[in-house]
């Protein structure tokens, strides 16, 4: 996992939608995987939890991150731990991924 408290360059136009929040700040998480002989022990969200306590402790309102939009499996884990789709960003070369946030 890589997570970092900032401004992700890629997010700052969204389409098909927009943000929950309307902050300069918010927590970002990029590369989240986890090997797949520790999956289904808790190990994501363990790293979720802990980028959750970062955000708190530092007072950022959320956590955004991106998918591809083929990888369910992610996708039924954000949205089974508190993110909500907010629609689509493109990165720096045009690929469109799938854009969600989790209020904190």
């Amino acid at each position: 996992m890589h997570f970092i408290i900032g401004i992700e360059p890629s997010y700052l136009r969204i389409y098909n939608g927009h943000w929950l929040t309307d902050t300069r700040q918010y927590g970002i998480l990029h590369r989240f995987a986890i090997d797949n002989n520790h999956k289904g022990n808790g190990c994501g969200k363990q790293l979720l939890d802990y980028a959750v306590n970062i955000c708190k402790q530092s007072g950022t309102p959320s956590i955004r991150l991106d998918i591809e939009k083929n990888n369910k499996p992610m996708k039924e884990f954000v949205l089974k731990n508190g993110f909500q789709y907010c629609g689509i960003i493109r990165l720096s070369n045009n690929e469109e991924r799938e854009a969600y946030e989790r209020l904190i």
